[in-house]
């Protein structure tokens, strides 16, 4: 169960006086994506209203209020910092390259080093997710915080999956091809769940694009070894398997000819990514395979 938590001005870290205005998309995927002066290409934000943004310390590209302290927001989770931006680098670089549509393998970004760097960019996500739960007025959950200070090994209460935005990929080529330039993207699934009876929020899910990759999490408490078995091998492997989603002729063919200007445009759901994530025999296969 997720609680409703006012963290008032403190740190959901650590506890301390919360002085530190968080981005809610790390700033060097901003840059990376956008450029430092993104003025010839104004970005603009997308939620209730259009955001013009001139940059990336943009007020709008943070956190409304501060959420962290200064000191967890750099010193403690520099490691996590750093091993997010190499993965991250290694995504732009390799993002026509053929095995990167199916797996995201960290032994290419390390051959030595990939388990701490894969447990960091693990680490950064958790940052990540428990700031918008905290934002949310939300209670990050003590096994997250457990996992951020090494106080367990396992990451328990959420799972993570990495998808390929094969629309994305096919919308930079054609911006490359037309404008020789590329076609920037940064996106923040919105956060829905699922409450019981009494209106406690049972489990939450949501997801993050950079670029071609998205990686989608679900928080749930019941995601554990005993009732999973094999999570935490996943969540140790090399690589993470990769899904290809949102083909554009896979996803219009079937849908051109019942469009109608008078209907609303299909979207598509959710559903089939929260029935894989509950999937028990996705997460054995990595015991198997360890």
């Amino acid at each position: 169960m997720i609680d409703n938590f006012n963290y008032n001005g403190n740190c959901w870290w650590c506890g301390s006086i919360a002085d530190s205005r968080e981005h809610k998309q790390k700033k060097s995927d901003f840059i990376r994506e956008f450029g430092r002066n993104p003025s010839n290409s104004t970005v603009i934000i997308k939620n209730e209203k259009e955001i013009i943004v001139q940059g990336p310390d943009s007020k709008h590209l943070k956190y409304e209020k501060p959420i962290l302290c200064k000191t967890c927001n750099s010193e403690t989770s520099q490691p996590f910092d750093l091993a997010w931006d190499k993965v991250l680098s290694y995504i732009s670089k390799e993002a026509n390259a053929e095995n990167l549509i199916h797996n995201l393998d960290f032994r290419l970004i390390n051959k030595i080093e990939y388990k701490p760097i894969k447990r960091n960019f693990l680490k950064y996500l958790v940052k990540h997710i428990s700031c918008r739960l905290a934002s949310n007025n939300l209670k990050v959950p003590i096994s997250f915080l457990n996992y951020l200070n090494d106080i367990s090994n396992s990451l328990e209460g959420l799972t993570i999956h990495a998808f390929y935005r094969a629309d994305i990929a096919v919308l930079k080529s054609l911006s490359k091809k037309l404008h020789n330039d590329k076609y920037p993207f940064l996106f923040s699934r919105p956060i829905n769940g699922f409450k019981n009876e009494d209106n406690d929020w049972l489990r939450l899910h949501s997801g993050i694009s950079i670029g071609i990759i998205e990686f989608r999490y679900v928080i749930d408490e019941i995601f554990i070894e005993n009732n999973f078995p094999g999570i935490n091998a996943y969540n140790e492997y090399p690589y993470f398997p990769i899904t290809k989603i949102w083909e554009p002729l896979s996803i219009f063919k079937d849908k051109m000819e019942i469009y109608n200007p008078d209907k609303k445009i299909p979207r598509l759901e959710d559903e089939q990514y929260l029935d894989s994530a509950y999937n028990k025999n996705f997460y054995e296969w990595f015991n198997k395979h360890k």
